[in-house]
């Protein structure tokens, strides 16, 4: 069954100011798609449209890596039910970690001066879930039955002011950031479906393709030998 449901270690620590939402979205998508899409920086209007432009500051060259940084500006599509077009903040984003393999990442977040003793650290990670009850349509196509995708949004206030924010406005913060990774996983999920479609698309043309013979040079002329020695023989 797909859908999302908060992790259990999704909290909040009055106390030291920390806020740490985290959700679980399943998807009936192969891993590799999703990842796909969460490490391609083109992507990012995609699944979130509130993000107005995202800006390279760092080389691109190898990708989605380590030691990345771009800067994202961010409006407010919707404030109380009324649409707006708001532009809230500026958040520069560097990746500390990216791990293809395990398909694992986690990027640091400044948001300027106003929450510069903010530490915000976002992660994500996908993983396969075995198949269990797929249809042999899938099992043939090698799809799994679906697959987790795991985000967890840590906020650690620094400085006495912020921490007395998060100290009021905590549960606040705490569920406005576990809607916003429901939204996010939620358009994931759509564009990945999408990817998806196109991907066995293409498939079932490749399929249904005649195949191709391949003749080497050696191979024509030999043909063309025998050729000529049965029309010798009639």
């Amino acid at each position: 069954m797909t859908g999302s449901y908060y992790a259990p270690y999704s909290f909040i620590d009055w106390r030291s100011g920390r806020v740490k939402p985290c959700l679980i979205h399943e998807i009936n998508v192969p891993s590799d798609i999703i990842w796909e899409i969460l490490t391609d920086l083109e992507s990012s209007q995609a699944i979130m449209p509130e993000v107005e432009s995202i800006e390279i500051l760092s080389d691109y060259t190898h990708g989605f890596r380590e030691g990345v940084k771009y800067k994202e500006v961010v409006k407010l599509v919707e404030f109380l039910g009324f649409k707006c077009e708001l532009t809230v903040y500026k958040s520069v984003i560097e990746v500390k970690h990216n791990d293809d393999a395990s398909r694992s990442a986690k990027v640091a977040m400044t948001l300027g001066e106003d929450f510069k003793n903010t530490s915000i650290v976002w992660t994500f990670d996908v993983h396969d879930v075995p198949p269990t009850s797929c249809d042999d349509d899938d099992v043939e196509r090698g799809l799994p039955s679906s697959t987790n995708l795991v985000f967890s949004f840590s906020l650690q206030a620094g400085g006495v002011c912020d921490r007395l924010y998060y100290m009021l406005f905590g549960c606040y913060v705490h569920k406005v950031t576990q809607k916003k990774l429901q939204h996010i996983a939620a358009s994931t999920e759509k564009v990945a479906l999408q990817k998806m479609k196109e991907r066995l698309s293409t498939k079932e043309e490749i399929d249904d393709q005649e195949p191709t013979i391949i003749i080497t040079e050696e191979e024509s002329h030999r043909l063309a030998i025998q050729g000529v020695a049965s029309e010798k023989l009639k």
